[in-house]
């Protein structure tokens, strides 16, 4: 793991301590749950197959991954992740969020029916859908 982002896994738990105050003691840390986010977002495809990675404390048959998402859930709702992102960005690159444009994709479908110019033909797959990403800034 980079320094980068254990950078940012710190400041994603110093915003989480300060908006969501524990009331009692958790089973699992916080540190825990977010070990099980990055997992999701980055190699699993949902969250019932946390149950076969190693990192997952619970058994097999439980349903202990759905604790794990709505914490995802609690989380994105409190707007953790997007104020621990503005504040690395901040801190450690010295932008100012505020005077930062907005990020948008638009993702576009496009049907193989391209003509003769070939536009929007995705030349691998040419009876498949092609996709355009375009990054507004």
């Amino acid at each position: 793991m980079s320094n980068i982002t254990k950078k940012f896994e710190k400041y994603i738990l110093k915003v989480c301590d300060e908006l969501l105050p524990k009331k009692r003691k958790s089973k699992y840390t916080r540190q825990y749950y977010l070990k099980c986010f990055l997992c999701v977002l980055n190699s699993v495809k949902s969250w019932d197959k946390l149950t076969q990675l190693k990192i997952y404390k619970g058994k097999k048959n439980d349903f202990h991954w759905k604790s794990i998402a709505n914490e995802f859930r609690r989380w994105s709702n409190e707007k953790v992740f997007e104020i621990a992102y503005n504040n690395f960005l901040s801190e450690n690159y010295k932008i100012n969020v505020e005077a930062v444009t907005n990020l948008y994709i638009d993702v576009t479908k496009f049907s193989n029916a391209g003509g003769s110019e070939n536009v929007s033909v995705n030349v691998e797959y040419r009876k498949k859908k092609c996709y355009i990403y375009i990054v507004y800034l």
